[in-house]
């Protein structure tokens, strides 16, 4: 046991002799870093977004997406709240009409090529939302879950 020991304490001292003086080619040089530009360029604030006007949803919380439609020679916006409400929005006069009620909770929104809006809803599955806000379950599970 004791030459076991003896071996295994060799082959170390000798494994850390190798490592401490082998030669390497590195060549360590001293680096003086530039003087920081500050927050200038592509780092330079942006604040594009500063005087942005907030749209009041009457009460509603939490949206989650929001989904654009050409209507009548203008862009709507539509967006969900966590109360399960759609509202639609437009932007030139900033009134909040409400669409549709899902019933659950809207996440992802999207219109599809039909004009209808397409949601994923939190409990309800995924609805579509016809022009007249009629709500309609495309699917609420999948694989039998």
């Amino acid at each position: 046991m004791a030459v076991i020991v003896r071996m295994v304490g060799t082959a170390l001292v000798a494994l850390i002799g190798f490592l401490l003086f082998w030669p390497t080619p590195v060549d360590p040089v001293a680096w003086e870093a530039p003087a920081s530009a500050g927050y200038t360029g592509a780092y330079a604030p942006n604040t594009a977004l500063a005087s942005l006007e907030r749209i009041s949803l009457n009460g509603l919380h939490g949206p989650e997406d929001v989904a654009a439609k050409e209507e009548g020679g203008g862009l709507f916006l539509y967006t969900s709240s966590q109360e399960g409400d759609i509202l639609k929005i437009d932007p030139r006069t900033n009134t909040v009409l409400p669409f549709a009620t899902t019933g659950g909770v809207p996440l992802g929104m999207e219109f599809d090529a039909g004009g209808n809006l397409i949601v994923a809803d939190a409990f309800r599955g995924l609805l579509s939302i016809a022009e007249d806000g009629t709500v309609s379950v495309l699917t609420d599970e999948v694989d039998g879950t």
